[in-house]
């Protein structure tokens, strides 16, 4: 997963609010964008689609203290009818998008998704969302 600069400052994964939200392919890859007002790009609005609150985080570092990783359970979208979902976006809610500060992002790897009445499932990696190596 891209980070975004700066993407921990202020950001205490495993108890603020964070969530993921779902773009189409019109998301502009940005990594110097801060916070979710800065993202451009649709975010999805069809039937099914909200915003999903990460549950059960998890911050563990490596066996060797050289890294630190980040988990939460998968998110799912039932019902979910969207037209062009391209991009999953992970940020800290703080209920106001110009204080919502980015985390990173995953682009589809098949490409844009059309998407009628389906479920939607993201499954992170097995050793979690990201990694971040300490300097």
């Amino acid at each position: 997963m891209p980070l975004y600069f700066n993407a921990f400052e202020g950001i205490d994964f495993v108890n603020d609010t964070i969530k993921c939200a779902l773009y189409q392919s019109d998301f502009v890859e940005d990594l110097t964008d801060q916070f979710l007002s800065d993202i451009s790009g649709t975010e999805a609005s069809g039937s099914g689609y909200v915003r999903k609150t990460l549950a059960s985080k998890t911050a563990t570092v490596s066996t060797n203290q050289v890294k630190k990783y980040y988990d939460a359970a998968d998110v799912s979208w039932t019902g979910l009818t969207e037209p062009d979902l391209a991009v999953l976006l992970v940020f800290k809610d703080t209920g106001n998008a110009a204080t919502s500060r980015l985390i990173g992002y995953v682009e589809d790897p098949d490409g844009p998704r059309v998407l009628v009445n389906a479920t939607a499932t993201y499954q992170w990696q097995s050793l979690g969302l990201f990694d971040v190596r300490f300097l």
